[in-house]
């Protein structure tokens, strides 16, 4: 039907809608036009919502789904949101106004500003769409590799502390060995122009050197399957942290989720130590889960700082994992038992042969460990703390199961160990899924 015929359905509205500067009549030349479908065998009038019936100026979202707005030609967009057309030479302007009190002119410029804050919604939807599925994309790959990256440089590090425990401290130390020497020639100019403030450096790599030294502390005195089994102490201590320095809430069902993991964690710790083939005495069993609780409490402390620098000054992670290598080289080097691991397991090897398998497998595990860090950032950086806590469980979940049934068995642990796994990958799950506190969101913001 063509424009024409359309206008002259109404023989008795006058020369004053000739150029449909009314809103519905505007939506009857689009409908004719093809441009709005409505339903075979319906009127104009059936196609209109009952709630534009009694309004003079339309809001043109019921239409929001059913029209490609970038497919409307110019022409017919041009004469939608156009001006009120003026008189014919001879005609007397109409003084018509509708029930409201709206003359056509009024109408049509509200109804030019509401079409054109419907094209700039359908743009910042369409542009939001897409930024979620491309950072979803980016969060399920981060994610996969901070998990198949994790639990590779296990594997090393297993092979290692079985032959001598004090490698744990020359991983540590050729990690940031590796980075900074990867690293080096960019080094003079991010000191110069970094971007995060050098007293949130200082204070990831004091993090970081707890973390790092206390751990390979905790590996000398404790068996590695006990050391991986502590390592999933992180909801705990992310409570904690949460709890006493950023006066986070938690429900009744994320307390008790945390308890049921921590239960877990203790009786699979104790139930490995027992199965283990090397005798622990008591007090270094002790002191060794209190090496590991508070190593973890400094790596859950880093992550939280992380992700609130990262939230203020962006993700800036190359910078971040130079400075913080950079600061806590010295460090390790330093310690006491950093200088003795590299003269025991470097400088004490028996035969060529078994110097270039140590080599094969301190290599393997600082590249691994290196990426391992960097992925762990990077899904930091793109999704919630929540998912980089499920993965952290879900990966050392797996390097438990590696170091309980692979490792060191036989003999295998006690079947009760398989109850203390359960519990501590349920209440894992439970807390990720477990509602957040009302006011949360609230203290965020204040």
């Amino acid at each position: 039907m063509s424009e024409a015929e359309v206008d002259s359905e109404q023989p008795a509205v006058g020369h004053a809608l000739d150029g449909l500067a009314h809103p519905r009549h505007r939506l009857r030349k689009l409908t004719s036009s093809g441009w709005i479908p409505t339903p075979a065998g319906s009127s104009f009038a059936s196609a209109i919502p009952r709630s534009m019936s009694s309004v003079s100026c339309f809001e043109p979202s019921f239409i929001f789904d059913s029209c490609d707005y970038d497919a409307i030609p110019e022409d017919v967009e041009a004469d939608l949101i156009g001006e009120t057309p003026t008189a014919s030479e001879g005609e007397e302007e109409p003084s018509s106004r509708d029930s409201d009190g709206t003359s056509p002119a009024e109408a049509a410029a509200r109804s030019s500003e509401n079409w054109a804050k419907v094209k700039a919604i359908t743009r910042w939807q369409r542009q939001l769409s897409a930024t979620r599925k491309r950072r979803a994309k980016l969060a399920t790959s981060f994610a996969l590799l901070y998990f198949l990256c994790g639990v590779g440089s296990h594997i090393p590090m297993e092979l290692l502390v079985t032959e001598d425990k004090s490698a744990a401290f020359l991983c540590a130390i050729l990690i940031h060995l590796f980075i900074v020497v990867r690293r080096l020639p960019s080094i003079p100019a991010m000191i110069g122009d970094h971007r995060i403030p050098m007293k949130w450096h200082f204070m990831f790599s004091a993090c970081a050197f707890g973390y790092a030294y206390l751990k390979a502390l905790g590996i000398t005195m404790l068996p590695m399957t006990a050391v991986v089994v502590v390592s999933n102490l992180q909801l705990a201590t992310g409570m904690i942290v949460g709890a006493l320095w950023l006066d986070k809430r938690y429900t009744s069902v994320q307390i008790g989720s945390v308890l049921l993991t921590t239960s877990g964690i203790i009786a699979c710790a104790l139930l490995s130590s027992h199965g283990s083939s090397q005798a622990t005495e008591s007090s270094d069993m002790a002191l060794g889960l209190a090496l590991m609780f508070t190593a973890v409490l400094c790596g859950t402390l880093q992550t939280f700082l992380v992700n609130r620098c990262f939230s203020i000054y962006g993700p800036h992670v190359d910078e971040q994992l130079l400075m913080q290598h950079l600061i806590g080289l010295p460090l390790l080097l330093a310690s006491p038992r950093g200088a003795e691991s590299i003269r025991r397991v470097l400088l004490s090897q028996s035969s060529g042969r078994a110097a270039l398998v140590t080599i094969a497998y301190l290599t393997g595990n600082m590249m691994l460990a290196q990426l391992c860090r960097r992925y762990m950032l990077r899904l930091s950086s793109t999704t919630q703390h929540v998912t980089c806590e499920l993965m952290a469980t879900i990966q050392r979940f797996a390097c438990l199961l590696l170091s309980a049934y692979v490792f060191h068995a036989p003999p295998y642990p006690p079947r009760t160990m398989a109850l203390g796994a359960a519990a501590l990958l349920v209440g894992s799950l439970g807390y990720v899924w477990a509602p957040q506190y009302a006011g949360a969101g609230k203290t965020k913001e204040e």
